[in-house]
């Protein structure tokens, strides 16, 4: 899939209009407000532009060490591969149209490549240059530069929405899980972990790393008043694993 006909599946966070259209190879554009967003690397959209993005300014400036980072601190603290966690995340999933919330330097992306080549795969990230990072390391999937608060995708698009080790950072978690359930198709799959304070490893995680300090029984409650009634939930080490049918 390329960028042309990646844009079915988009419509302009700006006024939320469903038909944008390629400019020429560095741009698209929004025919009804005139929005302007360019094109990185024949595989990235970027829908935030120069807004300045704070807590990533590490891994912008280094982001092949996130994958070590982020591997050996999983080890540390479950003793357990991070592979663990992916894998548990896309169990037993059909092929359709993905998207891989806070995808950031693609490791989900990656392994859903590998289970699921013929799948249409959507990354979202805030980070530029990790997602210029994950396209190194990918094949066909389309990069989304985007706020997961507000995604640049159609409603009803998507049969799955992951997001590993991601919502929980969320600056509105009620705006960004209406988002997810507002893009998959009525029937699919929402799939997110995340860290609460349930337990003495996830408030040491969630003090250190200055995550959203909630528990478990938020997320449920806080899909529920958006209308999700049924949700699951299950433990991976001291992360949440909850699974979501709209």
């Amino acid at each position: 899939m390329d960028i042309s006909e990646a844009l079915r599946y988009l419509r302009c966070p700006k006024c939320e209009y469903n038909k944008l259209e390629q400019y020429d190879s560095r741009f698209i554009v929004c025919p009804k407000c005139i929005a302007k967003y360019s094109v990185s690397d024949n595989r990235i959209i970027d829908f935030i532009g120069n807004k300045d993005i704070k807590w990533v300014k590490l891994f912008e400036k280094y982001p092949g060490i996130y994958d070590y980072w982020v591997s050996a601190g999983w080890f540390l603290l479950t003793l357990n591969r991070y592979s663990r966690l992916i894998d548990a995340l896309i169990k037993d999933i059909s092929c359709g149209v993905f998207l891989d919330v806070g995808t950031g330097t693609g490791l989900v992306a990656r392994r859903l490549e590998d289970v699921c080549g013929d799948s249409v795969i959507f990354g979202v990230d805030i980070s530029m240059s990790m997602l210029k990072y994950a396209v190194s390391k990918t094949r066909k999937t389309i990069f989304i530069r985007s706020f997961m608060e507000k995604l640049p995708f159609k409603n009803d698009v998507s049969d799955y929405y992951f997001a590993n080790m991601t919502i929980h950072m969320s600056s509105s978690l009620r705006s960004t899980l209406a988002e997810a359930v507002r893009v998959i198709r009525k029937g699919s799959e929402m799939r997110f972990t995340a860290v609460t304070n349930d337990t003495l490893r996830g408030k040491i995680f969630t003090h250190i790393f200055h995550v959203n300090k909630l528990s478990y029984r938020s997320y449920i409650d806080e899909l529920y008043n958006i209308g999700i009634k049924n949700t699951t939930y299950d433990k991976v080490g001291f992360v949440y694993l909850f699974k979501v049918i709209k």
